[in-house]
């Protein structure tokens, strides 16, 4: 989760928490927004595929590639499959790497 901002009050602000010494926030008084990173990833991780055009559909996301190279740099292991569409134009469609079992 990214940021944490309140939900009364004339404008949004972001929330401090309750406690300094906690970061524990009431759930009534505010609400989370999951970034675009995070929902990405767990996008991949229920199995299913992803390119730049439904990301933006589905997220609002732009650049999917700049999600998947953050996703990478964390240690995920994406891949990257060229798939053809109708206009005859090439597209990235993103996809986890399922792990291998090692039977030994």
């Amino acid at each position: 989760m990214r940021y944490i901002y309140q939900k009364t009050g004339p404008a949004l602000r972001e929330a401090e928490p309750a406690n300094k010494n906690t970061s524990e926030v009431k759930d009534s008084d505010f609400y989370i927004i999951e970034s675009q990173k995070t929902k990405i990833l767990n996008h991949l991780l229920s199995g299913d595929s992803l390119t730049g055009l439904e990301a933006l559909s589905l997220y609002n996301c732009w650049s999917l590639a700049q999600r998947v190279a953050n996703l990478r740099n964390d240690g995920y292991q994406i891949i990257t499959e060229l798939i053809q569409v109708g206009s005859g134009k090439r597209v990235a469609k993103y996809s986890l790497q399922k792990p291998t079992t090692y039977e030994g």
